[in-house]
Formats: structure tokens, sequence, C-alpha cells
């Protein structure tokens, strides 16, 4: 009798399940009549959805590409025009000392313009290793050097930027030494971008001479030479 009872209740049971199933299979979830899909078109479906997902993908990796090639192209153009803005400031001082260097020769050309001439020479001569060893600095004050290789005097417009930079601090030491019998403080504003490793080292040691001499740079090759052969110096950092 018991096992009656529970054949009874269990086929009760699942006659309720079947009635449960027949019911959602006619309707979705949102209430509305079930409307019947292949698995085919199912398929379909997701298939162009992922193609989708696909473009969107690589639209978004293009515009990241973009993005990174605007930063780098920023990144260039402030470099740029931070390197411009020293050599316009180097341009300034060069125009400066020019100016100077014309009223010191107008006032006192005959005593001391072969006097720089010489100095400026000896500075050349060493920072060069000899291949410019001797300048010449005329009326109009168009200066030209001797180059030893081709034996014959250039113009400045013929040098390079590392060549000018290196005449324009023979040019402020000899002046220095002039014009005055006592030490005058030499300081330099990122004066050896141009330089490469063999001229920064040929124009440190001559600077070692002067006891007063501040050098500003954004770099570490100065202080690297500057160790390497054990030159003596103070560091401060900014």
């Amino acid at each position: 009798m018991k096992t009656l009872f529970y054949e009874k209740r269990d086929a009760s049971r699942v006659s309720e399940y079947k009635y449960r199933i027949k019911e959602l299979e006619k309707e979705n979830l949102s209430g509305d009549f079930y409307k019947e899909e292949s698995i085919d078109e199912i398929q379909d479906k997701i298939d162009q959805e992922k193609n989708n997902i696909l473009n969107l993908e690589g639209r978004l990796k293009t515009f990241e590409d973009s993005l990174e090639k605007l930063r780098i192209l920023d990144e260039k153009s402030y470099e740029l025009n931070e390197k411009l803005k020293k050599l316009e400031y180097k341009k300034e001082l060069l125009e400066i000392s020019i100016e100077k260097f014309e009223d010191f020769v107008k006032a006192r050309r005959i005593d001391n313009l072969p006097l720089l001439r010489k100095e400026i020479s000896k500075y050349l001569d060493y920072m060069t290793s000899g291949k410019y060893n001797e300048i010449l600095i005329d009326d109009s004050f168009v200066i030209r050097v001797y180059d030893r290789d081709i034996k014959d005097y250039i113009e400045l417009d013929s040098l390079s930027m590392g060549t000018i930079d290196q005449i324009y601090l023979a040019f402020r030491l000899s002046i220095s030494k002039i014009i005055s019998d006592k030490e005058i403080p030499l300081v330099l504003d990122s004066h050896f971008d141009s330089y490469d490793d063999f001229r920064l080292k040929e124009a440190l040691e001559i600077l070692q001479d002067n006891k007063q001499v501040l050098i500003f740079t954004s770099t570490n090759r100065e202080k690297e030479i500057l160790d390497k052969y054990s030159m003596t110096y103070n560091l401060i950092k900014i």
C-alpha cells in the first residue's frame, strides 16, 4: 500500500513538470509569445555580433595608435622648441659679444687686436688639436680661421656648430684675459651641447686654468669626463 502511494505521487509530479515545461515553451521570460528560431539562425546572429565587436576593437586600436603617434610628435616638438630656444639664446649672446668686441677693437685696435688674435689662436689650436691654429679678423670684423688640412683660411659659415662654439669659448677666454688683470668668473649655460666627447675633454682641460668657472648643464656628460680624467670640480645639484 505504501509503495502504491509513492508511485501515484511520483506520477503526479511528472505530469506537473510536463505541464510547466509546455507553458514555458509557449512564452519567453518577458511574457511575449516565444518565436521559435533555428540554431543556425542564432549562430548567425552570434557570428555577426562577434564581427561587430572585432570591427570596433580594430577601430579602437587604430585610434590608440594615432594617439600614441600624436604623443610622440608632441614630445619631439617640445624637444625641438627647447633646442631652438637654446640656439636663439646662444645667437643673442654671440651678437652681444660681437658688439662688445667691435667696441673694444675700435677703442684699442692698435694695442690689443694683435694680442687678442694671438690668444684666440692659441686656445683654438689646443682645442682643435692643431686643425685650426690661427684666426684672422679684418677691418669689417669678418672672422676667418686657418684650416691646416686644406692649408687655407675659411669663413665661419663653413664650420660646424661645435667648432663655432669652440671659437666662441676661445674668444671669451681671450677677452677676459686681456681686459682685466683679475680673474673674471666664466659662466657657461648649456654651452657644450654641440661638443662631441673629444671637444668637451679639450675644453674642460683648458678651463681648469680658470679659478671661477660655472657650468650649467642638464646632462651628465661633463661630470663623466671630469671623473674619467680625474679633474677637480665641485658638483651642485639644483
